[in-house]
Order: C-alpha cells, then sequence, then structure tokens
C-alpha cells in the first residue's frame, strides 16, 4: 500500500484528473450540453480521456526520473528523493503510462478513424518527454511547452467529437488556461530558485530574479481574468449560460487576483509556494466552471 501511494505521489495523480476533467469539459461544451449525444459519443470521449490521462502521468513521471538532483533542493520530499520507489520502477511506470496513451490513441484512431486526435496524443507526449529530458532547461520554451500542454486537453476534448472544429468558447478556454499555466509556471520558478540554478534550469527568476518573476507571473494571472469576460461577450442572449457559470467563473477571477495581490505585497520568494497551490484551486474551479458556459 506504501509503495501504491508512493506511485501515484509520483504521477501527480492530481493533476491527471484534472487533463481528464478538462477533455470532458470540452466535449460537452462542443455538444453544447446535450446529454444524449455526449453519451453516445461517450465511448470515444473516455478513451482519449484516459489516453490524455496517461500522457499527463508519464510526463510527471519522467520529470521526477530526469530531474532527481534538482528535486533534491526543491522538492527532498518526493518519492524517488526519499527512496520509496527506485529510479528503475520510476522509469518502468512511465513507459508503462506512454505505452498505454499510445495503445489507447492508436485504438481511437483505428475504431473511430480518430487519426488526428492519435497525432495530438502523440506529440504531446513527445513534447513532455523532451521538456523533461532537456527542453525544461531553455528559457520560455519551458514555460511555452508546459503551458501549451496544459490548455490542449480543451482542444483536444473539442476534437474527440467527431465532424466539429473547436468553438469560440473553446479556444477562449485554451487561451485562459494557457495564461494562468504560464503564470503558474512562472510562480514555480520563484519556488524552485535555488535547485533551478544548480542543474542551470533558465526561468524568469533565475536569470532576472523573484522580483520580475512576480510581477510576470501576476501580469498572466490578469490578462486570464480578463479574458473570462470575453465568454461573457460571446454568450448568446437567447441562450444563456447555466446561472451555475457566473458565481463559478466570479470564483475563478477572486482566486485569481487575490493571488496576484499576494505575489505583490509579499516577498515573492516567501509567498510563492502558497500562490501555486491557491492557483492550483483556481485551475479546478475554472475547468468546473466553464462545464457550466452551455
Amino acid at each position: 500500500m506504501k509503495r501504491i501511494k508512493a506511485l501515484l505521489k509520483l504521477a501527480r495523480i492530481d493533476h491527471g484528473i484534472m487533463v481528464l476533467l478538462a477533455i470532458l469539459v470540452a466535449a460537452w461544451v462542443s455538444l453544447n450540453g446535450d446529454f444524449e449525444r455526449f453519451a453516445i459519443s461517450f465511448p470515444i470521449i473516455i478513451m482519449g480521456g484516459l489516453s490524455g490521462f496517461f500522457v499527463e502521468v508519464a510526463t510527471f513521471i519522467f520529470n521526477d526520473y530526469f530531474n532527481i538532483e534538482e528535486d533534491r533542493i526543491n522538492a527532498p520530499y518526493r518519492p524517488l528523493v526519499i527512496g520509496l520507489l527506485s529510479l528503475r520502477e520510476a522509469f518502468v511506470a512511465g513507459v508503462m503510462s506512454s505505452l498505454l496513451a499510445l495503445l489507447l490513441s492508436f485504438l481511437l484512431a483505428i475504431k473511430w478513424m480518430a487519426w488526428t486526435q492519435a497525432l495530438v496524443i502523440l506529440v504531446a507526449l513527445t513534447l513532455g518527454i523532451l521538456y523533461d529530458v532537456g527542453l525544461k532547461k531553455v528559457f520560455i520554451l519551458n514555460n511555452l511547452i508546459v503551458s501549451s500542454l496544459t490548455a490542449l486537453p480543451f482542444i483536444y476534448g473539442a476534437l474527440l467529437i467527431p465532424y466539429t472544429v473547436p468553438c469560440t468558447k473553446i479556444w477562449l478556454f485554451f487561451f485562459i488556461a494557457f495564461l494562468a499555466a504560464f503564470g503558474r509556471e512562472v510562480t514555480k520558478g520563484i519556488c524552485d530558485m535555488r535547485g533551478d540554478l544548480k542543474v542551470n534550469i533558465r526561468t524568469f527568476a533565475t536569470l532576472y530574479g523573484e522580483s520580475l518573476a512576480s510581477k510576470v507571473a501576476s501580469l498572466f494571472y490578469l490578462v486570464a481574468v480578463v479574458l473570462t469576460s470575453v465568454l461573457l461577450v460571446i454568450a448568446n442572449p437567447r441562450e444563456p449560460f447555466s446561472w451555475l457559470f457566473y458565481p463559478l467563473i466570479l470564483l475563478t477571477d477572486i482566486i485569481f487576483a487575490y493571488s496576484v495581490y499576494l505575489l505583490i505585497s509579499n516577498e515573492p520568494q516567501r509567498i510563492a509556494e502558497k500562490v501555486r497551490r491557491i492557483t492550483l484551486i483556481g485551475m479546478i474551479s475554472g475547468i468546473i466552471s466553464f462545464a457550466t458556459a452551455v
């Protein structure tokens, strides 16, 4: 049981669940909340969702595998650092998760001719592993990769619906998630400064200092908040969003606005980890609110 818990912690299973949820939400919104059509399409949606889930799991496992020296400083509580799992076990788990993602996407392509969707999974997995292996050290590109992969489930989920293309709402979900994730990655760079400097990972914090990094993160959070208002503009007056959307998106905006307040009113290094945790809650709240935008 202890080893299973360690494996789940290594895989960041909560992030995998968020990816699965984002894919389901994107499919639901693409069908305009039509439950009957969603039920009919559910086999392809869930198979695609699980494929995305295993991509996320594999990416996190390989991240810890290839970056253990950094984690000895930044995250000494991680399973590989404290020896709950061996490097060999982690590598095998990462390979198995990758194979499961590819197998599910291949079956998706064979059964429903979803070759574009399978290509998305292949590209996402490749980018994730390349990030873990070395691109994590490349300034800006590191943040762009993680932010894009965080937002990609919304596009992927919409593509899982046969004969549809991502609508305006889906693209807005993508850009809002991208901006919020970019801000979180810059914030994470503040948290990880000591370890990143040791292994030469180039971030806003390591190159320009935590003060500038906190301002960059705040800017991305604020732009994400502003972009949520566009969702209200595109809402059809004849078919308004569910009433639940408004309090949920307001809660999301408040969480990110509060995060900006914390970053600019405190010493960044001291408050960054708290902001990172709070904004994760904001991301979850955002996904749930998007589900009600029908």
